[in-house]
């Protein structure tokens, strides 16, 4: 039987890439009596940043302390007087006041990276990996940029201190998507500011494809593995688009049906290099790339067109206006290599500047007074739905933490009771399965599986099928589940050792043994006590008589 605590590792899991929520975060702002009330730490102003915190269910440390203050508009006000804007007219000092909020922004997040609490260097921010953190810092970095080349002195200093502070915790998260964003913003700054004007078009053409050019291939060459790794996702998404090129395969389809297509991929390109680097993958490493799967060529033209519209705006707007744009695009270019929307704080950060762009524009419509009471209610409707499955989602991770402390049978009932309201949740699903399972509820483990395959499906999800089926004597199915898996990462070791242990137990000791030499000279990707051990174990198989 697997290990109990392999099983439970999606307990950990489920709670990661905005799918479930952690301890130290604040599922609702706290709100007085005028209503004015939103949360505050560490700096002069982060209400959209601890705004995306309350959201952003991947943060592992502690925020800080909580200090109420007045409200965003305040914020907004207070940002202004700091760094000296003037209004220019036309509502430029309402735009100089929203930058600054988000800069500030970007400033906590990078304070955030270089100190924990106990004082400990660190360099994932609130993520658990540094494409949020780079994701949101390039989105950041531009409002930065703003301030450093405006002409009061106190916003020139916080400006440059800011982008400084930004551009080293981008660096020394080691996030390439990250550098590669931060790099394009900084150039296009420093033609405006430096280069307009001075050089013509073609020199300055020139300089960036040359500079870009060689930023990708050193960026390539620093972990090629990782980015050979990233040509094998794109390779068997674009055989998922291709079968369904129209439409797509529907919403949440990849990480249900991409593990197949890698095992099929595999099958074809039998070569040492790509099976070492097949792993459970839930994400192309591309928001456009996985629009096209899920949506097709459909949704990826609503998108084009999306972006389309907002070039548009960014010709014809004012000056003052344009790092709202330059933030989006900060955004688009972080989407080319990682998956920034799965971090609900670059939603947030994304949902504000579009906000400020669009407010004003033609493209808002302002309804009578039913129209607006109708948005209202639908808001309201929203939020109430919002805290509601806050309020699941925290349970799960109260049980969840029960069961990892080996309490499973007083969770199973817990599970029950969430999962008519959390069964469109495939992580909740293969936790309550994993539960069941090691609960020795096989076949309602299996009840709940069936479920979860069709929104999650990986090496795990198999393995755990085939030790179901396993325990209830259907060796033929869990034999196939068992391959499948090994289909679907070659470098894994369990799902082999797994058969060597079926076919002893129903005396095929030929094909056990020739199993088991395929293990013992299998390399290996990741040295670990886990596989040493399954090899020696191997190896004392062999020379049984």
């Amino acid at each position: 039987m697997k290990d109990t605590d392999e099983f439970r590792k999606r307990n950990k899991e489920g709670h990661k890439n905005g799918r479930g929520p952690e301890k130290n975060l604040f599922p609702v702002f706290p709100v007085d009596r005028s209503g004015k009330c939103i949360l505050f730490s560490g700096g002069v102003c982060r209400p959209f940043f601890y705004a995306g915190n309350a959201l952003d269910r991947d943060c592992g440390g502690r925020v800080g302390d909580v200090v109420s203050v007045r409200g965003v508009r305040t914020c907004r006000f207070t940002g202004t007087g700091v760094c000296g804007c003037r209004d220019t007219g036309g509502g430029g000092r309402k735009v100089g006041r929203w930058l600054f909020c988000v800069a500030d922004c970007g400033v906590g997040r990078g304070y955030v990276a270089f100190i924990r609490d106990d004082g400990i260097f660190f360099r994932l921010g609130e993520t658990d990996n540094p494409a949020g953190l780079a994701a949101c810092l390039a989105i950041c970095f531009p409002a930065a940029l703003y301030f450093m080349a405006s002409r009061p002195v106190g916003a020139k200093v916080w400006g440059g201190l800011s982008a400084l502070s930004m551009g080293a915790a981008v660096v020394l998260s080691g996030s390439r998507t990250g550098m590669v964003a931060v790099g394009c913003l900084a150039a296009t700054s420093v033609y405006r500011f430096f280069l307009g004007g001075r050089w013509p078009a073609w020199r300055v053409r020139a300089a960036f494809v040359s500079v870009g050019a060689v930023m990708l291939a050193g960026l390539y060459c620093w972990k090629k593995d990782s980015a050979d790794g990233r040509l094998l996702v794109w390779n068997c998404s674009l055989e998922m688009l291709a079968d369904a090129p129209l439409t797509g395969h529907g919403p949440d389809a990849f990480q249900a049906e991409y593990m197949d297509y890698q095992a099929g991929w595999l099958a074809e390109h039998p070569e040492e290099k790509w099976e070492r680097l097949a792993g459970n993958v839930r994400h192309p490493f591309n928001e456009y790339l996985r629009i096209a799967v899920e949506y097709g060529v459909a949704g990826l033209l609503l998108v084009a067109g999306v972006i389309w519209l907002l070039w548009r705006w960014y010709r014809r707007c004012r000056p003052e206006d344009r790092p709202l744009y330059r933030s989006i695009g900060g955004a688009g270019i972080c989407g080319l290599f990682s998956y920034p929307l799965n971090y609900p704080a670059v939603c947030v950060l994304l949902v504000l500047l579009l906000g400020v762009i669009v407010r004003g524009r033609p493209v808002c419509f302002y309804g009578g007074r039913w129209f607006k009471t109708g948005i209202g209610a639908l808001a309201v409707a929203v939020l109430a739905v919002t805290l509601y499955w806050n309020r699941a989602e925290r349970e799960w991770h109260r049980i969840s933490c029960l069961s990892l402390n080996g309490r499973t049978e007083e969770v199973l009932t817990d599970y029950a009771r969430l999962y008519p309201f959390m069964r469109e949740n495939p992580l909740f699903l293969y936790n309550y399965g994993a539960e069941l399972h090691v609960a020795g509820l096989w076949t309602a483990s299996l009840s709940i599986l069936t479920e979860c395959v069709r929104g999650l499906n990986d090496t795990d999800v198999q393995m755990l099928l085939a030790d179901n089926y396993s325990r209830l004597g259907e060796y033929d199915r869990a034999e196939r589940h068992y391959r499948r898996a090994a289909r679907m990462c070659p470098n894994r070791f369990m799902p082999l050792y797994r058969l060597v242990k079926l076919y002893g137990q129903t005396g095929r000791d030929a094909e056990a043994r020739q199993l088991a030499g395929e293990i013992i000279v299998k390399p290996v990707k990741v040295p670990s006590f886990r596989v040493d051990r399954m090899k020696r174990e191997m190896e004392k198989y062999l020379r049984k008589p």
